[in-house]
């Protein structure tokens, strides 16, 4: 039987809005792989950030979809769900 990762996940949102202090915190479960942190921001993370955080992480950065790009999408899940 395979090995599950099983370690948890920890979804923060507005993790720049947080304190320093407590997104430091975390740091050593980062390091040493106790949780999966996943935070989100709309601010840039580079300045808000502690930079040994940032240096365990990857960065992820998601723009807005157009038009054509919904419109793209919508008309293969139409597509899909034709031939099912």
């Amino acid at each position: 039987m395979p090995c599950m990762d099983v370690r948890p996940y920890c979804l923060w949102t507005r993790f720049t809005a947080s304190t320093r202090d407590s997104r430091t915190f975390l740091l050593p479960y980062v390091e040493n792989g106790t949780i999966i942190l996943i935070g989100a921001t709309t601010e840039n993370p580079y300045f808000e950030v502690n930079g040994a955080l940032i240096s365990r992480s990857l960065l992820f950065e998601l723009k807005p979809l157009n038009a054509e790009d919904i419109k793209s999408y919508f008309s293969v899940q139409y597509q899909i769900r034709k031939r099912a």
